[in-house]
């Protein structure tokens, strides 16, 4: 059995879509989709903020539209 990256399981866990996921935590949808698929890894500062997201969710997403609410496209790597 393969084991399941660490996003997949998170998200699936917050019963959350990868579009919804993404939305949520301004993380653009290619890129869950490739640590899913472990075409990628998250580098450290990915690894971060998925560690923080599991640990209070709904923090870290105010926080990120906080910082993010005059760009509608924003992303965490390009804030």
């Amino acid at each position: 059995m393969k084991r399941v990256a660490k996003v997949k399981h998170l998200r699936i866990l917050m019963g959350m879509t990868q579009e919804q996921f993404a939305e949520t935590f301004h993380i653009s949808v290619g890129t869950i989709r490739d640590w899913e698929q472990r075409r990628t890894q998250p580098d450290t500062a990915s690894q971060t903020l998925l560690t923080l997201i599991e640990r209070a969710p709904q923090l870290i997403s105010g926080l990120l539209n906080e910082l993010c609410h005059d760009d509608s496209h924003c992303r965490v790597s390009h804030c």
